[in-house]
């Protein structure tokens, strides 16, 4: 009797997990760590990993570049089977999980844009709504959910006590709309309207200065298409947000742009197209220089980074090209695989993420490093994405691979 007891256990065991197989919801497998001399061949050190998930390690996905404040390092986890987004701050130093934060509205389970961060406070929105967390604590310090507007797949600007993203209605009308967090007041800033070309209006946030005036000054785009006659355009504004005064507009015909805000840096606005990155007069509107390249269409999604005397740019489709700073000379054009990730920059080399982490030289874009993960698990193998954050001081670096946030010292 007991025989036939095991039997059928084991038949039942066999056929659930053939179903479960089939309908993919079979319980998760841990990652398995490879500990033989692969590892010891590695240029870095694991000082520690936490695993992003416990009980789903393969389902887990990152969007989020990691980022260090005080002793806390962020990262995030999106888990497939439930679509939502955390946002999780583990300890630094040890890799203690010491808080998850997940409190969105309605259905909206995820990040729309790359967060933006002042001090203790991270900022960012989902499609219709705006957050604000106390990065040391974990907790909501200011949320607002529009109505019925659309907010999009951006950005917010962060700019003193307030905060600036774009609302667009439908295909006819796009306004720039901002937050004071520590009043609660919102505003309509700007608005654009659909015009007699018929091209349709998409603000994006902006780039925000100071002038000699106390005057805050605001630069952003809108980003406009024409579904027939086919055509893209960009139009930069600048705008006097104090005396509600538009200073000069920049319309760039035929192509689109990044959706990074412009860059703001002493007399100069940088500004990254589909074809090109533009070193603009923040004044004047007028080009200093145009630096072009061959990758159009490779960086409308595509984030820069401006250092001392580079700009580094890295196309969706795997670009990663170094210009100079002072006349848009370019240095390099590297091709390293599929791209797109924020990128990071530190002691005169440039990290990339794409499965892989490259480390490049930061003149000559030759690759120093490439270095990858041994976790993985029997279904999904571990990936090093979504970029980098650096601890010059300690010497070691925060990423992802999927499975656990990680702490590796940074290689000599």
């Amino acid at each position: 009797m007991k025989s036939l007891f095991y039997l059928f256990l084991l038949s039942w065991l066999s056929l659930s997990y053939s179903c479960c197989e089939l309908t993919g919801d079979c319980p998760p497998e841990p990652p398995d760590i490879d500990t033989t001399k692969k590892r010891d061949s590695l240029p870095y050190d694991i000082v520690w990993q936490t695993p992003l998930h416990p009980d789903t390690l393969f389902s887990v996905t990152t969007h989020v570049q990691p980022k260090i404040y005080m002793d806390k390092v962020i990262f995030d986890r999106r888990v497939r089977r439930s679509g939502s987004q955390d946002i999780l701050a583990f300890n630094r130093h040890t890799g203690k999980l010491e808080w998850t934060w997940d409190e969105y509205y309605r259905k909206a389970r995820g990040l729309s844009g790359s967060p933006i961060y002042q001090g203790e406070k991270m900022f960012f929105t989902t499609e219709r709504a705006v957050f604000a967390i106390n990065i040391l604590t974990g907790e909501s310090i200011y949320r607002y959910e529009e109505p019925s507007e659309f907010i999009g797949q951006v950005d917010v600007s962060v700019y003193g006590n307030k905060v600036f993203h774009p609302v667009n209605l439908s295909d006819t009308l796009s306004i720039l709309r901002m937050h004071d967090y520590t009043t609660g007041e919102i505003r309509e800033v700007f608005r654009i309207n659909k015009q007699m070309d018929k091209f349709e209006p998409d603000i994006y946030p902006p780039g925000c200065w100071l002038n000699q005036s106390d005057d805050t000054v605001l630069v952003f785009q809108s980003r406009e298409y024409r579904p027939g006659p086919y055509g893209h355009r960009t139009i930069l504004y600048s705008y006097n947000l104090t005396r509600d005064s538009l200073m000069w507009t920049d319309t760039i015909a035929g192509v689109s742009s990044s959706i990074q805000p412009p860059y703001i840096e002493e007399d100069r606005v940088y500004f990254l197209m589909s074809d090109s990155m533009l070193c603009i007069n923040k004044h004047t509107g007028e080009h200093i220089w145009v630096a072009r390249h061959d990758h159009r269409g490779g960086f409308l999604i595509s984030r820069f980074v401006v250092t001392e005397d580079m700009i580094y740019m890295y196309s969706t489709v795997g670009h990663l090209v170094g210009i100079e700073k002072t006349n848009g000379r370019k240095r390099f054009v590297k091709d390293i695989g599929a791209g797109g990730d924020d990128l990071a920059y530190y002691n005169g080399r440039v990290y990339a993420t794409d499965s892989d982490l490259l480390i490049v030289d930061g003149k000559s874009g030759k690759t120093l490093y490439t270095l990858s993960t041994h976790n993985y698990s029997k279904r999904t193998p571990g990936s090093l994405v979504n970029g980098v954050a650096i601890d010059g001081e300690k010497g070691v670096m925060y990423v992802s691979d999927g499975f656990y946030a990680m702490c590796l010292t940074l290689p000599k």
